[in-house]
C-alpha cells in the first residue's frame, strides 16, 4: 500500500512539471500575409511566386537554422543575432548562411506592398539624403537597376546608410550582408580577378585586420536570387522583375529604417 502511494505521488508530481520545450526559429509574420499566400502580391507576385520567395523558402531557411542551432547558445536568438554571433567563425559558416539569408529575405519582403495601389513615397528625410547622394530618386532607381542587371549570380543588393549618414549601394553575393566586412562578399570569386579587385581585397583584409567598423544600416535589401523571380518572370525576366519590385516598394517601411538622431 505504501509503495502504491509513492507511485501515485510520483505520477502527480510528473503531471505538474511542464515538459522542457526547445525554442525553434519560425517564419515571422508580415503584413497581409494570409492574403498574399492566397493571391500573391498584386502587381508583383502570383501566389506561387510569393510561396517561392517567402512562405516556402523562408520556412526552409528557419528549419535549417533550427537544426543548426539546436542545443547551442544560438537556439533562442533571432536570425539577426545568430548572424552576428557566427560571422567571424569559419566553423559556423553554414549557420551564418541560414541566419543571414533569413534576415536578408525578411528585410526584403517586409518592404513590399500591393503594387497596384501603392502610393507610398520616401519621407522628407530620406528623400533629402537620396537627392544629396544620388541626385534624385529616379537616379537611385537607375543605379539600382545598373547594379542589379550587371551582377551575375545569386545575391542581394543593399541600399545602405553609413556612420556619416551617407547612402551607397552594395551587392553581396550568396548569403553576404553589409554588417561585417568579412561577410560582405562583394566580389564574384568565380571569375578571374583583375588588379582593381585584388587591391580592393587587400584593402578589405586590412580593414578586417584592424577591426574597422563601418556601422552600416541597410535601408533596403533587394532579393536577386533566381527563386525570387523565376516562377513569375522566367530566366530572362530579371529586368521586368526589378520594375515590378520598384513599383511595390513600401517607402513608409524603408523610411522608418533611416537613422534619425
Amino acid at each position: 500500500m505504501f509503495a502504491n502511494l509513492i507511485k501515485s505521488s510520483a505520477r502527480s508530481s510528473l503531471k505538474t512539471v511542464a515538459p522542457l520545450r526547445r525554442s525553434l526559429h519560425t517564419v515571422p509574420r508580415i503584413r497581409n500575409q494570409e492574403l498574399y499566400q492566397q493571391k500573391g502580391i498584386p502587381g508583383l507576385y502570383s501566389s506561387q511566386g510569393f510561396r517561392d520567395v517567402w512562405t516556402d523558402y523562408q520556412q526552409a531557411l528557419v528549419d535549417d537554422l533550427s537544426r543548426a542551432t539546436a542545443e547551442t547558445e544560438n537556439e533562442t536568438r533571432t536570425p539577426f543575432a545568430v548572424m552576428l554571433n557566427t560571422a567571424k567563425d569559419q566553423l559556423q559558416a553554414a549557420t551564418f548562411n541560414y541566419a543571414s539569408q533569413a534576415h536578408n529575405n525578411h528585410m526584403f519582403v517586409q518592404a513590399l506592398t500591393d503594387a497596384t495601389t501603392n502610393e507610398t513615397k520616401p519621407s522628407l528625410a530620406l528623400k533629402t539624403v537620396i537627392e544629396r547622394d544620388f541626385g534624385s530618386v529616379e537616379e537611385l532607381k537607375a543605379q539600382i537597376f545598373s547594379y542589379a542587371l550587371s551582377s551575375y549570380g545569386n545575391g542581394w543588393l543593399f541600399l545602405i546608410e553609413d556612420q556619416e549618414k551617407r547612402l551607397y549601394l552594395q551587392f553581396s553575393y550568396a548569403a553576404g550582408n553589409p554588417y561585417f566586412l568579412g561577410r560582405a562578399q562583394t566580389f564574384d570569386l568565380n571569375i578571374p580577378m583583375d588588379a582593381e579587385v585584388e587591391r580592393e581585397l587587400r584593402d578589405t583584409k586590412a580593414d578586417i585586420d584592424s577591426n574597422a567598423r563601418p556601422y552600416p544600416v541597410p535601408l533596403l535589401a533587394l532579393n536577386l536570387w533566381e527563386n525570387a523571380y523565376l516562377a513569375d518572370y522566367g530566366i530572362a525576366g530579371k529586368e521586368e522583375y526589378l520594375n515590378k519590385v520598384w513599383a511595390a516598394l513600401n517607402w513608409d517601411v524603408i523610411s522608418e529604417r533611416l537613422f534619425v538622431a
